[in-house]
């Protein structure tokens, strides 16, 4: 949400927090207060249950004391006569009964020959039974007994031994229906050195327990209840729960752990919601064991209230608190913040005021100040600021002014620097465009300059080339000469070689013959020799396949040397076993001992005959393993051989073939020095001729060599004429260069001038608008009643 007044942003803000403060300070006193008052009822509720639930357990036990005196008294039966016991014993119970008005019935029932014989007086069950009760005011003896209660009431005490109290039942004394009534028995048992013989009961009117709950007041409209063992409700407020079980009244799983804390005689605490539709309720129950002497079936009181209503004076107080908020406390915080809010707002909305007044031009603004908070000091601030914004705008004012008038002046003196430097940038152009062309003329000079230099150092190279050719060509004729004058006397002397060729030629032609004839009578003899290594060869693969059969019969031999071996150890073993029996048999087997013993002899010779065999017969394979490995490498060295001679025989038949070349060759060559000799002599002639001619073509290449030299000088001296040309020329094409440079320099300055010029126009026209637009800032404000 957007405010629009400071007094706003304060107020609601604020308010909010307040409210929100206040709703946590209620809910947590009221959650606190609800707490602490449920803790305190439930302890007064607890000290309440057990303080009845005590009540009722020393009266219940107060019963139970008389039952146990006369249970205790009656275990002495033997001190009194037999014929005296039972009136001794009726007497007694008489005198409980009327000395205990509240006592309904009392009885005492003895197992069969306990106290005396049966007699007359003894009851169908054949146990002695007597007992008195109250029938309008009047004691009255027992006419008949109820053979089902009976048992209950007289064999739970005799099956535990302990003493027990029953749960509520409808009994009748005078044996009509009509007149039953809810009572409760408190049995105790009689023991004689631990022998079970009897009991003595007392019943009591349930109506008259009753009383436990009539005074009982916690709350508006809190009760106590009774409960038995078993759960049925033995005293309530609402008389149509008596009889009833607690287990089917209402919230029957919070009931059933009732029912199980009221067994274990325990105490207990609990929620439960009771009721239906708008009779809904919430209640909190406590509940106090009631132990009945010695029993072990304790029953249970137990104490029921509204959480309405234990809430009822915290909810009182709680919304009183609320009321002191609302009514008191909220409106009188929230005027406080709206005045409080007013006072921050007035000297803020006088500021306001002020600061408006100053954005429209009204410096006569008087701002007062009437605190020295912060509000007092911002608005002091602010009436400092209009005084030095009214000096301020009065500074503006002359400075406008004085703007104002610079800028005319300054417009008028940049009209005639514009002038001046079109005037000087038009000179210039005119000043660069004739020196540009001088500069082109000069280029042009020079360029031509540079072609005859070029063109003389052209023709110098040129004539010292020419000049280094013809005394190349003098140098060469010398040597010509030279050559010439050495060739003849070799060409003389190869005359003579080449007759000594022709000799030797003719020689050679004959010996070439020769070795012709005498290589192809080698060809023979190598093939001969080739097919006898042949042959070997063969015969030596025939003695490795011998020497082969030979190594596998003798492996032959081994094996059956072997089962000789294995022969002769067997022959011994039965050699050895017939003299072992011959040696059983005596006398008689004597001379088959000595025949076992020569066959166990001749067995040995067979085995060591049979193992030098194979010694020998292993040398032998080892003679023949080595004998076929020389055989093999003897073959493969005369497979070499073969191979060898087969290329010698190749070899040689080249041989023939190039000596039979040669030999043509040389025929040839015997022909041609024949002609050489003929033409050698016609040689030695030409080269007179040719020495002649050197001479004279020497003596033409010497003049030549004079005549360049001077033509030489001459263009050595045109060749430094142009190169003091050409450097006069540069000079004048830089000094023209530098000029040219100078003039655009110039040019480049004025345009920069003009350039300059312009923008200091546009500024002081610039400068002129903003003096314009001063002038208008200035003139919204109000001094002193003057409008500037």
């Amino acid at each position: 949400m957007k405010f629009n007044r400071l007094r706003d942003q304060i107020l609601y803000p604020i308010s909010a927090i307040v409210i929100v403060i206040f709703l946590v300070i209620i809910t947590a006193v009221s959650f606190r207060v609800r707490t602490i008052t449920m803790g305190l009822s439930k302890k007064s509720m607890e000290e309440t249950t057990l303080h009845y639930a005590k009540k009722i357990e020393s009266d219940l036990n107060h019963s139970m004391d008389a039952a146990r005196n006369l249970a205790f008294v009656f275990e002495s039966y033997e001190m009194i006569s037999a014929g005296e016991r039972r009136e001794v014993f009726d007497d007694m119970l008489r005198n409980t009964i009327e000395n205990h008005s509240e006592f309904l019935a009392i009885r005492s029932i003895w197992e069969p020959g306990a106290l005396d014989a049966n007699t007359e007086q003894s009851s169908g069950t054949k146990r002695y039974s007597t007992g008195w009760y109250w029938a309008d005011g009047v004691i009255t003896r027992f006419v008949s007994e109820d053979s089902e209660k009976t048992e209950h009431y007289y064999l739970v005490p005799k099956e535990t031994g302990m003493e027990t109290v029953m749960e509520p039942y409808l009994y009748s004394y005078n044996g009509s229906s009509e007149n039953d009534i809810l009572i409760i028995s408190l049995v105790a048992p009689i023991m004689r050195q631990n022998q079970f013989i009897g009991i003595v009961g007392i019943d009591m009117e349930l109506s008259l327990l009753q009383y436990a709950v009539a005074d009982f007041q916690i709350f508006a409209s809190g009760f106590g209840a009774l409960v038995d063992n078993k759960g049925g409700v033995v005293a309530h407020p609402k008389k149509n729960y008596i009889g009833k079980n607690i287990v089917t009244l209402d919230n029957r799983e919070i009931r059933e752990k009732e029912l199980e804390i009221i067994q274990q005689g325990k105490q207990w605490e609990t929620t439960l919601v009771s009721g239906y539709g708008a009779n809904k309720k919430e209640w909190i129950h406590t509940l106090a064991p009631v132990i009945i002497g010695e029993s072990t079936t304790p029953w249970g009181f137990y104490t029921g209230v509204p959480t309405s209503e234990i809430f009822e004076q915290s909810d009182s107080l709680r919304n009183f608190i609320i009321f002191l908020v609302l009514v008191m406390a909220a409106p009188v915080l929230i005027g406080a913040i709206v005045f409080i809010s007013n006072q921050i707002e007035k000297p803020i909305k006088s500021a306001v005021e002020a600061v408006r007044e100053i954005s429209k031009g009204n410096l006569d603004v008087n701002i007062e100040i009437d605190s020295n908070d912060e509000i007092g000091q911002l608005l002091s601030a602010m009436q400092v600021m209009v005084v030095n914004l009214r000096s301020v705008i009065l500074s503006m004012i002359d400075t406008a002014k004085l703007i104002t008038d610079t800028s005319l002046q300054l417009s008028e003196n940049s009209q005639l620097i514009r002038e001046g430097t079109v005037a000087q940038s038009s000179a210039t152009e005119e000043t660069s465009s004739s020196m540009e062309e001088m500069a082109t003329s000069i280029r042009q000079i020079s360029e031509n300059t540079e072609s005859l230099a070029n063109n003389v150092n052209e023709t110098s190279a040129s004539i010292e080339q020419m000049t280094i050719s013809i005394r190349s060509v003098s140098d060469n004729t010398d040597d010509l000469s030279k050559i010439v004058h050495d060739n003849a006397s070799i060409i003389e002397n190869m005359a003579i070689s080449i007759e000594h060729v022709a000799l030797n030629s003719g020689e050679a032609e004959k010996a070439s013959k020769s070795a012709v004839n005498v290589a192809k009578e080698g060809g023979d003899i190598v093939q001969r020799a080739t097919d006898g290594i042949q042959k070997i060869a063969k015969t030596m693969d025939e003695i490795i396949a011998m020497i082969q059969k030979l190594d596998a019969s003798g492996k032959k031999i081994n094996s059956i040397i072997g089962t000789i071996d294995g022969i002769a150890e067997q022959t011994n073993l039965l050699a050895l076993n017939a003299a072992i029996e011959a040696a059983r048999a005596g006398e008689h087997g004597r001379g088959f001992a000595v025949v076992a013993d020569e066959v166990r002899k001749l067995a040995e010779r067979s085995a060591g005959s049979a193992k030098k065999i194979v010694r020998l017969i292993n040398t032998v394979q080892e003679d023949t393993e080595g004998t076929t490995r020389a055989t093999r490498e003897g073959a493969n060295r005369v497979n070499e051989g073969v191979q060898l001679i087969t290329q010698t025989g190749g070899a040689l038949e080249k041989i023939v073939s190039k000596i039979s070349d040669v030999s043509h060759m040389m025929s040839e060559i015997n022909a041609a020095t024949d002609q050489q000799s003929n033409g050698s002599e016609q040689v030695v002639v030409g080269f007179g001729r040719v020495r002649q001619m050197t001479r004279q073509i020497n003596a033409a290449t010497k003049e030549q060599t004079r005549g360049s030299s001077q033509i030489m000088k001459a263009i050595e001296i045109m060749n430094a004429m142009t190169r003091q040309v050409s450097i006069s020329i540069d000079e004048q094409r830089r000094g023209g260069e530098q000029i040219v440079r100078a003039i655009e320099n110039i040019a480049s300055i004025s345009e920069q001038n003009q350039d300059v010029v312009d923008r200091f126009v546009g500024i002081v026209e610039t400068l002129n608008q903003q003096a314009d637009g001063l002038r208008k800032l200035t003139g919204r404000f109000h001094i002193n009643d003057y409008k500037c």
